[in-house]
């Protein structure tokens, strides 16, 4: 009888259990059957290690979603399929991503927040400079951060040099 391992990553990377414990201290055997195909490490090459490893020590994989299982030589072709299928998917949704900011960038648009530092603020912040005053006098007397002063400040010169 397969047991549930329930392993998840909880979606964010880097954070996936020690699996040799859990499998300790959940009474894994012979069979890992986790609910979803998500619920083993998000990587691909970590999923595909996985489960070689679990396959090297006799332990199957079997999905109780997808329909496969991997000691049969058409499970294990299925899973590889699968996850060549998710490398593309998320291949795809990545150029579609950087083509998708590429064409707001052509027409003028930039992601982010809004600076606090309008071009008045900016001159201000200069002349305050050539006084002498400190990034931290600036600021407290603009109502902003150092680091926005400090990055106007910086940016000005750098569009000067151009």
């Amino acid at each position: 009888m397969a047991a549930r391992s329930g392993i998840s990553s909880g979606g964010t990377r880097g954070k996936e259990p020690n699996t040799a414990r859990h499998r300790s201290t959940h009474g894994l055997d012979r069979h890992s059957a986790p609910r979803e195909r998500h619920d083993l490490p998000r990587a691909l090459a970590g999923v595909i290690a996985t489960v070689h490893n679990l396959g090297e020590r006799g332990i199957a994989f079997r999905s109780l979603t997808e329909g496969f299982d991997t000691t049969t030589a058409g499970g294990e072709f299925l899973f590889h399929i699968m996850a060549a299928l998710a490398q593309m998917e998320r291949r795809m949704i990545v150029e579609r991503t950087h083509a998708g900011l590429e064409a707001a960038r052509r027409q003028g648009r930039h992601g982010g927040r809004p600076t606090v530092m309008t071009p008045e603020r900016t001159e201000l912040a200069r002349t305050l400079r050539e006084q002498g005053k400190s990034l931290d006098a600036i600021a407290s007397t603009l109502g902003v951060g150092r680091s926005s002063v400090s990055r106007a400040l910086t940016t000005e010169v750098r569009q000067k040099v151009k």
